[in-house]
């Protein structure tokens, strides 16, 4: 293996085998989510997930879809490449040793201790997220094997956060020596509350992998093969809630500045929460919110592509809340700026904003976030009095200024 200092931001040797591993990583990503994202069943504790990296997941290891759940998993969540040390064995062939590289693997020679060891801190210091099975071999998910301290001496050198992950079913989706997934299997995966260092007396590695894999095997072993209900649901309110920060930040940045790269991290959380509770309703404003702001900044000849499933969604979230005000409050602002032609109405604007300025105390948000909107839509509707009423409620000047 080349010096870790030599290697590049994917760990290869040249430029040019980097840029073709990106193309295959993209292609690769994709062809996962067409044929296995079915696969994937209930995913729960993604909330204990750190934003980024640097930190280390720990998980049983049971199939070779293992690693395309939790590279799924760590993409959707954190924005960013999961990273598997891998036996340089496995690197046999050029064709097999490319889509290693692709799928996030690095190599990593147990003979040469040192020089493995270096290569693992350099990914920790990159702000790499490095997974590792402390099993060291696939199980046949009957029990946990004794786990190995590769990964807790790492955490201990490193000063990261260690965490662990329960995988579920993965061997019954893609059974060892099999190509293709069992039709109608899914799997399931279980991320635990981080193990940190600095909270092991002594940081011990001994007590660190005790620590993790009693909270592995209280999953794997449980012997229901899937996700418990509840720590889906705790997920599924965890995903909105950041997926609400998220669009609260944007909005607080600017609305005249949101691009549509910057609400890709919304529709990456509520793919996750499909996986959690299908037709969660916190996710769904978010998306519609988001999908909004999408609207509003996509380039014109786009915009009447995208207005079929803005209404739908906006069907959908209604459907679940009739009265949600953020809902019609982004149905309010579509109607005010959209043309006539694409559908825009005065009328429905100020239907929609009066909703959601009076339903907003009863959701806990002050209705002065939605009067201007509200305020411009009775003007535009030949209400200029009432207007006035509305902004010299929220925004009238103090005595004396």
């Amino acid at each position: 293996m080349a010096a870790a200092h030599t290697l590049n931001a994917d760990y290869t040797a040249t430029a040019a085998k980097c840029v073709l591993l990106r193309a295959i990583y993209r292609l690769g990503a994709l062809l996962f989510l067409l044929l296995m994202r079915r696969r994937i069943g209930r995913l729960a504790g993604l909330e204990h997930l750190p934003r980024q990296g640097p930190f280390i997941i720990v998980a049983n290891h049971l199939s070779y879809m293992d690693d395309f759940l939790l590279a799924y998993v760590v993409r959707l969540c954190c924005g960013q490449r999961l990273y598997i040390p891998t036996n340089t064995k496995a690197f046999k062939g050029v064709l097999r040793s490319w889509l290693h590289l692709a799928g996030g693997a690095v190599e990593i020679d147990p003979a040469d201790r040192e020089t493995s060891n270096q290569a693992l801190r350099q990914l920790v210091r990159d702000g790499r997220i490095v997974l590792m099975f402390p099993e060291g071999t696939r199980s046949d998910g009957t029990r946990l094997l004794p786990f190995k301290f590769g990964a807790f001496n790492l955490a201990i050198d490193t000063g990261v956060p260690l965490v662990p992950v329960a995988l579920l079913g993965t061997h019954q989706v893609l059974p060892k020596g099999r190509l293709w997934p069992v039709a109608g299997a899914q799997a399931s995966a279980v991320v635990l509350p981080p193990v940190l260092p600095g909270d092991v007396h002594g940081r011990d590695a001994v007590v660190m992998r005790e620590r993790c894999q009693q909270l592995i095997s209280a999953h794997v072993l449980c012997g229901n093969g899937s996700a418990p209900p509840p720590l889906a649901e705790a997920t599924a309110r965890a995903l909105a809630e950041r997926a609400e920060a998220h669009v609260e930040a944007l909005i607080e940045r600017g609305p005249e500045t949101i691009r549509p790269a910057d609400l890709w991290p919304v529709f990456r959380l509520a793919m996750l929460c499909q996986h959690a509770r299908r037709g969660c309703c916190a996710m769904q404003v978010q998306v519609f919110r988001a999908w909004g702001f999408w609207l509003l900044c996509a380039p014109r000849l786009l915009a009447p592509l995208l207005l079929l499933r803005f209404h739908r969604l906006a069907a959908l979230a209604l459907q679940r809340d009739a009265q949600q005000p953020f809902v019609h409050y982004v149905l309010g602002q579509f109607h005010l700026r959209a043309p006539w032609l694409a559908g825009g109405r005065r009328q429905q604007a100020l239907r929609a904003l009066a909703q959601a300025y009076g339903a907003a105390p009863a959701y806990g948000v002050p209705p002065e976030r939605f009067a201007i909107s509200y305020a411009e839509a009775l003007l535009r509707n030949g209400h200029p009095e009432q207007a006035r009423v509305v902004l010299l409620r929220h925004f009238h000047a103090a005595p004396g200024a």
